[in-house]
């Protein structure tokens, strides 16, 4: 899809601007803005106006609560998907959107989704550009390292005994039914017999033959994640039903099939494993270990209902790192990390407990897809999210690179360590009556406080370690997870 963005009335009038992949696109006074407007030109302008989220099929338009509103076609808006030879009015500034779907042009070359490298040439010249584009192929050599991986897993280790989490009745067979119990020494098992005592009776879906829906989890921009058990091993697992409408956006599904293919040979103790995908009701998901502790963000918000401590909340986030480390290396970047985004393997009080990153991949393949991570009620539903978004994924959409993941963890970890956010969220005004200010806005616009303002009572070196991960400014932070993982180890060494 290319959108062109030319603007015909206003102080700018002539410039025009061309995406043909993915972006974002700030309008406003700042100087974080893509297209700047000048006060003295055009006194209805807000600092951040408004801003366009272009996607591979769609594109969207955000007002961030400008004073004087975003119109598109004369009508004020708060959000609208834009449509070819719409106008977007703000103030004296007229912009015309123009949008072209024809995409049949671009050759697609073909990755193997293992090692990464180009195999265009074990594919059919018969494959149509269509159905190249989003293959999940993995060549000659992976598919037969991948048999005798398999191959391998079959030698587990017999002795171990596994027991219904409900009754302990012995599982032991059906754990070991796909031979892979040994990878999952975290999981849980259920009998048939105790299966109804886990089922809600919260409306549900079917997921197929091979699993049982016992129950929702939680919701968040992107879906709704279930719990449910695999019918032949008896394993619980979580299941994540993504909003993607296949029917209205095929070729989202298949881009986020083959994400999905690519994701799962990513093998680190430190990230959640994906295991299945499958379709239900039009919408894909995706299914993965379960983690009975739960996420970090339930912990501090429910449970706990206050801050966790520090040596704690520091071995937590260096496990994140140990993980968040490998995800870089594989050259990916996270996108969307906080806190419900770590989850535990177990109750935060027992021993040996370990931290998987979820949803890896998903964030960039969601968007992709053409969906949005900034969709949000005026409430605030997600907008507690959005506080850990980097400024540059909204300004630098394109290049986003892991020290945008660094920010994110650090937000993370002042959350952990203050139960609070790194600026006035939600602000006082919304609580006040008076104008409400979009977190958008407060991502781009405000500094962070420091730490020791939220929590006088961490060690100096500790808190100089946060206040560096969650600096606005992308190349004044810490550039990988290795450098923070260090930091951090050395701030806390004596605690």
């Amino acid at each position: 899809m290319k959108v062109t963005l030319d603007v015909t009335a206003g102080p700018n009038t002539g410039e025009r601007f061309i995406f043909t992949e993915s972006d974002t696109f700030l309008v406003g006074r700042s100087r974080k803005a893509h297209l700047r407007l000048n006060k003295k030109d055009d006194l209805f302008i807000s600092r951040t106006h408004f801003i366009l989220e272009i996607r591979r099929n769609i594109c969207y338009i955000t007002d961030i609560n400008s004073t004087n509103g975003t119109l598109v076609n004369d009508k004020r808006i708060d959000r609208a998907e834009l449509h070819d030879d719409d106008e977007i009015t703000i103030g004296n500034t007229k912009i015309l959107v123009h949008i072209d779907q024809d995409d049949t042009q671009r050759y697609h070359y073909v990755f193997c989704s293992a090692c990464k490298e180009n195999v265009d040439h074990e594919v059919d010249e018969s494959v149509p550009q269509n159905e190249r584009e989003f293959m999940a192929y993995t060549c000659r050599s992976c598919r037969a390292l991948e048999e005798e991986r398999k191959v391998s897993k079959k030698h587990t280790d017999s002795h171990k005994h596994y027991t219904c989490v409900s009754c302990n009745t012995d599982m032991t067979d059906a754990a070991n039914y796909d031979g892979r119990a040994a990878e999952f020494e975290d999981s849980i098992y259920l009998c048939t017999n105790c299966e109804w005592k886990w089922r809600t009776k919260t409306p549900t879906f079917e997921a197929g033959d091979a699993y049982v829906v016992l129950s929702i989890i939680g919701r968040g921009a992107m879906g709704t994640v279930y719990k449910v058990v695999e019918v032949n091993t008896r394993r619980v697992y979580a299941l994540k039903r993504v909003n993607i409408d296949g029917k209205k956006n095929s070729s989202g599904l298949k881009l986020f099939a083959r994400e999905m293919e690519i994701q799962s040979r990513l093998n680190h103790k430190n990230l959640i494993k994906y295991l299945d995908r499958g379709e239900a009701g039009n919408m894909p998901f995706l299914v993965s270990e379960f983690m009975p502790g739960g996420d970090l963000g339930k912990l501090i918000k429910m449970t706990l209902k206050g801050p966790l401590p520090p040596q704690y909340a520091c071995k937590i986030i260096i496990q994140v790192l140990n993980g968040l480390q490998f995800i870089h290396l594989n050259g990916y970047v996270h996108r969307d990390l906080k806190p419900s985004n770590f989850l535990l393997n177990r109750a935060y009080t027992d021993t040996g407990l370990t931290i998987k990153i979820t949803d890896y991949g998903l964030a960039k393949s969601y968007e992709e897809a053409g969906n949005s991570l900034y969709d949000f009620t005026q409430t605030g539903t997600f907008g507690g999210s959005l506080m850990f978004l980097s400024p540059e994924q909204i300004t630098n959409y394109k290049f986003v690179k892991p020290p945008s993941d660094i920010y994110s963890v650090g937000v993370s970890l002042y959350y952990m360590l203050t139960a609070k956010y790194t600026v006035k969220y939600p602000p006082e005004s919304s609580r006040s009556g008076k104008k409400w200010r979009h977190p958008l806005d407060m991502v781009l616009e405000d500094a962070p406080i420091p730490i020791l303002e939220r929590n006088k009572d961490l060690p100096d070196a500790l808190a100089a370690v946060v206040d560096k991960s969650v600096t606005k400014d992308e190349y004044k932070r810490f550039q990988s997870a290795s450098e923070f993982r260090e930091a951090l180890c050395e701030a806390i060494d004596g605690l």
